[in-house]
């Protein structure tokens, strides 16, 4: 791997350029083995003639497939925002600053889909996600614009303040951290993160390098070099030029003439090992798994079946396991991060505060029969009622569907066997007595 590509506040392949803008522009030198301690954000090096660089990663099918599924399901799951009340219930709040911003429109050019899509893109490629905060009087927040990770770089000031400084068109400009939103992923020292792509650079190398071996092999009509054998003849330089020219379809390019004809005693041998003996698929489907593995993303959940049925025996099992190990780590942050740097600093404390939390359900919710029984036992134990269970299967609400029911026999065992006649009118549910 090439480790001298040098880059100023996060951005890689600048060079020497890189260290007069640096200098003029107070912007930091970042090397991969020196500078910040978590690195750059990009991938960068080589391995053999292979240049690894972000672009050409996402040009992997198991690195677009990770970062495809990731960024959409944890997108697709919708945030809800609840207040505290002083009886330590809570109660959703639909009409808070906050959740009208992230179920109507988080900016002038984007769906809440698209803008959350973007930001998980990019903690999924470069550990960290960065938008743009716009504030009105009051404080709340109207408007956020994602930034490229690799154009932002995160340092304390003299002060000890948080500070981030964007590569803009115009220049480099400092803001502070209310001016940022950030969105964290895995990392050392909790104010930037590590960069997958980055830190995975050689194993991706690695994968790159091999399907370019594969596209040179299949581009040059699936033949290997070969050597040319003349016997006991010497040729001089005339005549080792003519047999080049006359024998360099059989060993190069595109195949021409099916036929080719040896005369003299002149004989071929390949120089190098064919794709089979160099188990070329089997290195290319361990490198599926190599590359599910740094993204966290069960090899099944990219179309690679190999050794499928190691997480449970159901989809939902399956689903499940998935979530708790690797999504759960994008909702997390999400929730900390709005709640941390979105919501106001009155809505933070105190009995009214705002919590922020995934609904979770369509993605767990199982099959037909599970989801039956489930509304089921929630309805008739007085937890959801009829209402709220149908509000989970995007059911109308019903009259009289807003006062929990518990089934009669559920009484204390002290009143086990006491009369079970019907209570009159305006009498408590559960026998009370005289």
């Amino acid at each position: 791997m090439a480790d001298s590509n040098y880059s100023v506040d996060l951005q890689t392949n600048s060079g020497i350029w890189a260290r007069l803008v640096s200098w003029f522009s107070g912007g930091r030198l970042v090397t991969p083995d020196s500078g910040q301690i978590n690195g750059p954000s990009s991938a960068h090096g080589h391995v053999g003639e292979s240049e690894v660089t972000d672009r050409r990663a996402m040009q992997i099918s198991a690195v677009w497939a990770c970062v495809r599924l990731l960024s959409t399901m944890t997108s697709s799951m919708p945030i809800e925002f609840y207040r505290w009340r002083q009886d330590e219930s809570e109660s959703l709040e639909p009409e808070h600053y906050l959740s009208k911003l992230f179920h109507g429109s988080p900016n002038a050019y984007m769906s809440p889909y698209d803008f959350r899509k973007a930001m998980n893109v990019q903690r999924t490629l470069f550990g960290d996600a960065y938008a743009f905060i716009d504030r009105n009087s009051a404080g709340e927040v109207t408007s956020l614009i994602p930034l490229q990770s690799p154009n932002v770089d995160v340092f304390l000031n003299d002060e000890s303040q948080l500070r981030y400084r964007v590569n803009r068109s115009d220049g480099f400009r400092d803001y502070t951290s209310d001016r940022i939103f950030h969105l964290k992923g895995f990392g050392t020292d909790g104010i930037v993160s590590l960069s997958p792509i980055a830190n995975a650079s050689r194993t991706l190398g690695v994968a790159i390098a091999m399907e370019d071996q594969q596209k040179e092999f299949y581009a040059n009509g699936a033949k290997t070099p070969k050597i040319l054998k003349t016997g006991d003849k010497i040729l001089d330089s005339d005549q080792r030029e003519i047999v080049k020219q006359r024998f360099s379809e059989m060993a190069h390019g595109p195949v021409n003439d099916r036929l080719w004809i040896l005369e003299a005693g002149f004989e071929t041998e390949d120089v190098t090992i064919s794709p089979t003996d160099a188990q070329t698929l089997e290195s290319r489907s361990f490198q599926v798994a190599e590359i599910a593995r740094i993204f966290g993303v069960p090899p099944h959940k990219i179309g690679h079946i190999e050794n499928s049925t190691s997480w449970g025996s159901g989809i939902e099992q399956q689903n499940i396991e998935f979530v708790q190990s690797t999504l759960m780590d994008y909702f997390k942050a999400w929730e900390s991060a709005i709640e941390r740097q979105l919501v106001r600093p009155s809505d933070r404390r105190g009995a009214n505060r705002i919590r922020v939390q995934h609904n979770l359900e369509t993605l767990l919710r199982g099959d037909s029969t599970a989801r039956a029984n489930f509304l089921s036992t929630m309805t008739r134990n007085g937890v959801y009622t009829i209402n709220e269970a149908r509000a989970r299967e995007n059911l109308p609400p019903v009259e009289g569907g807003d006062e929990p029911l518990i089934q009669k026999q559920n009484v204390p065992l002290s009143m086990a066997g006491e009369d079970e006649s019907p209570a009159p009118s305006g009498a408590s549910s559960l026998g009370d007595k005289e």
